[in-house]
């Protein structure tokens, strides 16, 4: 394009100034070249090391070295590239060995709303896990809440069903094994019909937003923190319907939950954000299990720094405390509050206000968060039998008028039958219609709201 002499302008920066600058240009024109071109042929590989059909004959070098003699030697655009072998791509693991390879992947199926890696890289024995960890108040119950949150979606049954150890004994975690993931990633539909997604990470992004647990909440919505997230194959020999013989792959969030805080108004109205705080650890609901479908996107919670800091919530060393926060407030205290950051996207925004039509599946339930304005008019009291009864005398727009409802109707009946002759009622009508607004023209009004027409 006609910017395109920048280009080689940016290149005499690389050169000695001296009087052959332009073939040092050219050096470095055709060098870039080379380069684009061996990346395109490498990011059209396949990475299997072996290809069927391949006329390119294996390379007696490690590729590392083959393809750095390839870029300082005179490559031709016909010179084949030797296939670069899977160990190529394991750099980024080399980097943070923690991640899986399935982790780095960063796109989900749209068909699906989450996305959980296949691996089984991190493997925890679940009796040696709890029993080691056996004086952590969040491990409290932690095989029996499993094994319950699990049946439960097995039977579908309600979220807090409760199971005899008989039924609970029926169901078996095969190698006695969990497996741990670094990485959830939550596909969501925005407020305008787009596609979005949000990664949730329990060590860092791990604030989610979830439909309220109750049944008839004054606050549509559940607040909870990921402390890990699992998947088990599982097998079950209860009920003949529900058996499960091979072992089956279910996934599951290990959470504790915050609690709305009651004390405090927020909302629209209010013109104040949202507040909550953390379940205190006595409470028997503070830690729970949840399905990964039952989480619409990663929430933003903002510290309510002026409230300080407490160790009432979970006063003990725990597993369940993020490092990370651990290391910036303390050895033994969490946030006291946290506000709900309504406004950390228009998405998010729009999912209190209400009314987007990519929200279609909990626009009815969050009716309570909408403002005032937005809030559907109230129903007239007086039923449709009570209008005779009304006073003929009524005030428009602070102008009282007189009208006869009986004359009125008789009016109406002799159009009716003027327009069942058909001569020249509709004339006669608009004339008449002309005629009192010619007439009224004084004292009318123009208010395109009012107007007659």
């Amino acid at each position: 394009g006609e910017a395109e002499h920048t280009r080689s302008k940016k290149f005499y920066s690389r050169t000695n100034k001296g009087s052959g600058f332009q073939n040092q240009i050219a050096t470095h024109y055709r060098r870039q070249n080379i380069i684009r071109r061996i990346g395109e042929r490498i990011s059209n590989l396949s990475f299997n090391t072996t290809t069927p059909n391949s006329s390119a004959p294996p390379s007696s070098q490690p590729p590392s070295i083959s393809i750095t003699a390839a870029a300082g030697a005179s490559v031709s655009a016909d010179q084949p590239i030797p296939p670069v072998p899977p160990a190529a791509t394991q750099d980024a693991q080399e980097v943070n060995p923690n991640l899986e390879s399935d982790e780095l992947q960063t796109t989900v199926s749209p068909e699906h709303h989450y996305h959980l890696p296949v691996s089984k890289k991190k493997k925890i024995n679940v009796y040696r896990w709890v029993h080691s960890n056996q004086k952590d108040p969040a491990f409290k119950d932690f095989l029996n809440e499993l094994k319950s949150h699990i049946l439960s979606r097995i039977l579908q049954d309600d979220s807090d069903s409760t199971y005899t150890k008989e039924e609970l004994s029926h169901l078996e975690l095969s190698s006695d094994a969990l497996y741990e993931h670094s990485v959830l990633r939550v596909n969501y539909t925005t407020y305008d019909l787009r596609r979005s997604q949000d990664s949730l990470n329990p060590r860092t992004h791990n604030d989610i937003l979830t439909l309220s647990r109750d049944d008839n909440p004054s606050h549509p919505f559940s607040y909870a923190r990921i402390i890990g997230a699992f998947h088990a194959e599982i097998t079950y020999n209860g009920s003949r319907r529900q058996r499960i013989v091979r072992p089956a792959r279910i996934d599951f969030l290990w959470v504790c939950w915050f609690e709305l805080d009651q004390s405090y108004q927020g909302g629209w109205a209010a013109k104040r954000l949202h507040r909550v705080r953390f379940v205190p650890c006595a409470n028997g609901n503070a830690f729970g299990f949840l399905d990964p479908d039952c989480v619409i996107r990663g929430t933003h919670l903002i510290p309510a720094f002026a409230h300080g800091t407490t160790s009432e919530y979970l006063p003990y060393e725990s597993i369940a405390r993020n490092k990370e926060l651990k290391d910036i407030i303390g050895h033994e205290d969490y946030y006291r509050y946290y506000y709900v950051n309504m406004f950390v996207d228009r998405d998010m925004s729009m999912r209190y206000l209400g009314g987007g039509i990519g929200h279609a599946a909990t626009n009815e339930l969050t009716k309570c968060l909408r403002p005032d304005y937005m809030s559907p008019p109230a129903e007239s009291a007086t039923s449709a039998m009570d209008v005779e009864d009304l006073d003929d005398s009524l005030e428009i727009e602070g102008i009282e008028a007189v009208i006869d409802l009986e004359e009125e109707e008789e009016d109406q009946d002799t159009d009716s039958e003027d327009n069942e002759d058909g001569e020249g009622g509709g004339v006669d009508r608009i004339a008449t219609v002309g005629g009192a607004l010619a007439a009224g023209a004084d004292s009318w009004q123009d208010d395109s709201e009012y107007a007659p027409l």
